[in-house]
């Protein structure tokens, strides 16, 4: 797959992706509980969504290219952009707002930096013609659990049986 198509495909999966219902709520509470980068998830989504197989090795791969950049740039501004959120005395300063929302433009920049490395790296991927299955899909998710070493407790689950739900959904629709 040539890397203009794997960037084009992959941005366009991504906001989408992240817009179905329940998904942010569901990548969000991953990320803030389990330290998971959704961008890194919804990578992995898209290479499922793309005819691509992953494996751990590959998504450990994938993480050690953008670690550096990923520590240096995004997860110290989603700091100062959920730091402003916990100080209610300037939660509604409008210079304070702004300031939040050009952080997170940042961030998200920050983000699409990453996308971009990882798009360069999916590019050498061979993509199969086969049926996306299920069982297709919950291997690779399993590869990113255990990536991410997170161990599903009953309890726990909730999140990523909501993100199956929807990329089976999304497959689906993609697909009629």
């Amino acid at each position: 797959m040539k890397h203009a198509e794997v960037t084009s495909g992959l941005w366009s999966f991504m906001p989408t992706f992240y817009a179905l219902p329940s998904v942010a709520e569901a990548m969000l509470s991953l990320q803030d509980e389990h330290d998971i980068y959704v961008v890194l998830l919804l990578t992995v989504l898209y290479a499922v969504s793309a005819g691509m197989h992953l494996r751990t090795e590959d998504i450990n791969k994938i993480d050690a290219e953008i670690m550096r950049f990923r520590e240096t740039a995004v997860v110290p501004l989603r700091t100062i952009r959920t730091g402003l959120k916990l100080l209610p005395e300037f939660l509604f300063v409008s210079s304070v707002v702004t300031l939040r929302q050009e952080v997170k433009r940042l961030e998200q920049m920050a983000e699409k930096i990453d996308a971009s490395t990882i798009a360069d790296m999916l590019a050498k991927y061979q993509v199969s013609n086969a049926p996306i299955t299920d069982e297709r899909t919950k291997t690779a998710i399993a590869a990113f659990c255990q990536f991410v070493d997170y161990r599903i407790s009953t309890n726990e689950s909730a999140p990523l049986d909501v993100i199956m739900k929807s990329l089976k959904n999304h497959l689906r629709d993609v697909n009629e």
